[in-house]
């Protein structure tokens, strides 16, 4: 007498299935958890690229370096949402000593770039991430 054929999968299959999603995921979401902050620090370092030339169309202006955050653009959403404000410090130049400013912005403490490293421009043309080698 033949037995009807049965349908659907045994434990066994499920249960490799289960651990072959197990094992791509395990790789995947670290991934994914790097790509996004990778991009999130590019968005941060192209608005402080964005704000040091600024700081110089308003040295050619002025003769001086700008302190108040009120004459550079407000950050766009994506990036308030991982970094303070940008902290901006200037010298006025006395004679003989040239006027130099540098801008950083801190990552969100708690946040998803907590431990990305300040990011920091200045006057010299120096971009870096504060304790890493690279910007």
């Amino acid at each position: 007498m033949l037995q009807p054929k049965q349908k659907g999968f045994t434990l066994i299959e499920l249960m490799i299935a289960v651990a072959i999603i197990g094992i791509l995921l395990s790789i995947a979401i670290p991934s994914y958890k790097d790509y996004m902050i990778r991009g999130a620090r590019s968005a941060a370092q192209t608005y402080l690229s964005d704000l040091a030339q600024r700081q110089e169309l308003i040295f050619q202006d002025a003769r001086a370096y700008s302190s108040s955050t009120s004459d550079f653009p407000t950050m766009p959403a994506d990036i308030t949402s991982r970094y303070q404000d940008p902290n901006i410090c200037s010298n006025t130049s006395a004679p003989g000593v040239p006027a130099t400013y540098s801008i950083t912005l801190k990552p969100i403490v708690g946040g998803m770039m907590k431990n990305d490293g300040d990011l920091v421009v200045d006057s010299k043309g120096s971009r870096k991430r504060i304790g890493y080698d690279d910007w």
